[in-house]
């Protein structure tokens, strides 16, 4: 085992992996997700596009030296939604993210300093998935799981995995609001591809994903989420989305049509919803910090889809103050692990 350099050491809540297990079953598998050979490498086929596909997804132990180069003390790992898998039919699904699960449970028992572990989870069947995640709870001891950003775009959406949200109620737990479809979508989105995007794929999609995240804030913050739901924690990938954009919109808004008893940016600010800054720069940070509050920013890096070296300079670069600073790369995070380990 890995020992991590003193306590100051950066908590990663967004950080991603394929155990070898996986990685094989998928090479297996004919339609997405799935993993094949290119001209240029492996390649990692998602429902809508694809990333190279190399060791760094699935070698803990070069993930650990990685990491120590780094100064990151500890990465939560889960599965992306954005893969797919937690969206196809549950015969099929279950027995894949079962791999998964149980592979990321050992990874974070051999190594309970560097790793914990999120559950995936078949949403093709959500009562499924939620004695799943209590398995993964109570047998395996991942400290939550990864959820669908899209399930969150509405009262109807949240009520459709209501389920599972009370399975998290009653075991406790972390859940991660990823970008990534509902079980429903799958069929819609596979068979449309990318036609839906004529000009950039990466711009359109960029935005597209953020508004999703976005609404899901809405949702979750003017939904009455929190009063009904207070037995789990949970944090919405990408800084929320462009909500710190618009908050002050929303606040002008407020006054001079709706008059809410309760601005919006203080709604937001005093909402228990954490955030992660994952593939954020210092321009989004800052503009985080000042809408969320330190204290309810997560560092996340996205690795290794994204690089972790850029996210650590972008925190160090945003105009925030040394103790928030020190709040989103350590403090926050140690304190979530703690509360579910």
């Amino acid at each position: 085992m890995i020992l991590h350099r003193g306590p100051d050491m950066t908590v990663d809540f967004h950080a991603h992996w394929l155990p070898d297990a996986l990685a094989n079953a998928l090479r297996k598998r004919a339609i997405p997700p799935r993993i094949a050979m290119s001209d240029t490498g492996e390649q990692f086929h998602m429902p809508v596009g694809g990333l190279p596909y190399d060791d760094i997804f699935s070698d803990l132990t070069a993930r650990l030296r990685f990491m120590d180069a780094q100064r990151i003390r500890t990465q939560v790992l889960s599965l992306p939604c954005l893969f797919g898998l937690d969206s196809r039919p549950a015969a099929e699904a279950l027995p894949l993210l079962r791999i998964f699960n149980d592979a990321t449970a050992a990874a974070a028992a051999e190594n309970p300093d560097r790793f914990a572990g999120l559950a995936a989870l078949p949403f093709d069947d959500v009562q499924l998935a939620a004695q799943e995640y209590r398995r993964t709870r109570r047998e395996l001891g991942l400290i939550g799981a990864i959820v669908p950003i899209n399930y969150f775009q509405s009262i109807d959406g949240v009520a459709a995995i209501a389920p599972l949200l009370e399975m998290a109620e009653r075991e406790g737990g972390h859940l991660f609001l990823h970008p990534g479809r509902r079980a429903d979508e799958a069929a819609a989105t596979d068979a449309e591809g990318t036609n839906r995007y004529p000009d950039s794929i990466m711009a359109r999609r960029q935005l597209e994903i953020q508004h999703q995240v976005a609404a899901a804030m809405v949702t979750l913050l003017w939904g009455g989420f929190t009063d009904k739901y207070q037995g789990f924690t949970l944090h919405v990938a990408n800084m929320g989305g462009t909500l710190p954009m618009v908050t002050e919109r929303m606040d002008y808004t407020s006054r001079l049509r709706t008059h809410e008893p309760v601005l919006p940016s203080e709604r937001v600010r005093n909402s228990p919803i954490q955030v992660d800054c994952s593939s954020m720069g210092p321009i989004a940070i800052t503009a985080a910090v000042a809408c969320f509050g330190a204290g309810n920013v997560l560092f996340g890096t996205d690795n290794p889809i994204y690089r972790s070296e850029w996210q650590l300079e972008a925190v160090q670069n945003a105009r925030i103050s040394g103790a928030d600073r020190q709040a989103i790369l350590h403090d926050n995070g140690a304190r979530a692990l703690a509360k579910w380990r």
